[in-house]
């Protein structure tokens, strides 16, 4: 017979969580940067240090204005409850490091679509919602019957309050 669990139970995921602090040290030792700072992060969130996750990309920012982490960076702001002033301001930033990316850009570029939507989604939270119509525009000029499925699952997540709560939830559920 075999002896493995089909299920994780309680106390094997205290478990897991308790081995996992015991290694950030180690994980801060890491010398590959990029490597480093993903299994932070993800250490990070996984056992709840929300906190923490936040102050790590401060720290990658400081290195490198990428502006996928300043959207996560804001998103982790409105998981813990910064005020609605510094979160618009963060996404506001976002915003402008997605259009120094698009201004790099040729508008056949293949990422240049994501980049667009980065924009407008951070432009959107950032209180202009009027930028809903160009996100909807973008789900719609998809010609690809998976990537229209794509940024319309995108759009419900970032237009429906109700599902982005339930995002941040799942975020802040680990604090």
């Amino acid at each position: 017979l075999c002896a493995t669990k089909p299920f994780q139970n309680i106390d094997d995921e205290t478990e897991t969580l308790k081995k996992l602090k015991s290694i950030i040290p180690k994980l801060k030792q890491i010398n590959l940067e990029k490597e480093r700072y993903r299994l932070l992060m993800n250490s990070y969130l996984r056992i709840g240090y929300i906190e923490k996750a936040y102050t790590l990309t401060e720290e990658i920012l400081a290195q490198n204005k990428q502006p996928n982490i300043k959207n996560f960076q804001c998103m982790l702001m409105e998981t813990l409850n910064k005020p609605s002033s510094l979160i618009k301001d963060c996404y506001s930033a976002a915003a402008s490091l997605y259009q120094h990316e698009l201004n790099k850009l040729d508008s056949s570029a293949p990422n240049y679509t994501q980049i667009l939507w980065g924009f407008n989604v951070n432009i959107f939270h950032a209180g202009h919602i009027e930028y809903r119509y160009q996100l909807k525009k973008i789900v719609d000029h998809q010609k690809n019957e998976t990537d229209q499925q794509f940024y319309k699952t995108l759009f419900d997540l970032e237009t429906n309050a109700d599902l982005r709560q339930e995002l941040l939830y799942s975020i802040a559920s680990r604090i």
